[in-house]
């Protein structure tokens, strides 16, 4: 005697094919090249305030003004880094006749990181 199959066996392993078939094109669609963590830690906003710290603790009380440059600032994803340029005035007070002078400030702040990688004088 044969055993035939029943179609509630065949409804099973129809059943089972099914779920390996749909794990497998998940674990596909899930796989991309992206780093595992998945997204940015950071913005160009908190690297501008980060950098927008770092320039009122450098200048204190000689600083008298601040203006983040939006057209410059920039994300660099070869580099992973955020290139922030600020525009500020300095007050240089040498002799009794107070003198203020401009400046283009860049800040290379790392994308995961957040830490101040250089920060420069441009003008």
């Amino acid at each position: 005697m044969t055993k035939k199959t029943t179609p509630d066996n065949f409804f099973a392993v129809f059943a089972v094919l099914i779920i390996i078939a749909t794990s497998l094109s998940l674990l596909f669609l899930a796989n991309t090249n992206e780093d595992p963590i998945g997204s940015f830690i950071r913005t160009i906003d908190n690297a501008s305030y980060d950098c927008e710290e770092e320039i009122v603790s450098r200048y204190g009380n000689k600083l008298m003004s601040k203006s983040f440059d939006n057209l410059s600032s920039r994300y660099q994803p070869r580099d992973r880094e955020y290139w922030i340029y600020y525009r500020i005035s300095v007050s240089e007070s040498a002799t009794e006749y107070p003198k203020i002078d401009d400046y283009l400030v860049k800040c290379t702040i790392g994308e995961h990181l957040g830490d101040i990688s250089d920060f420069r004088i441009i003008d």
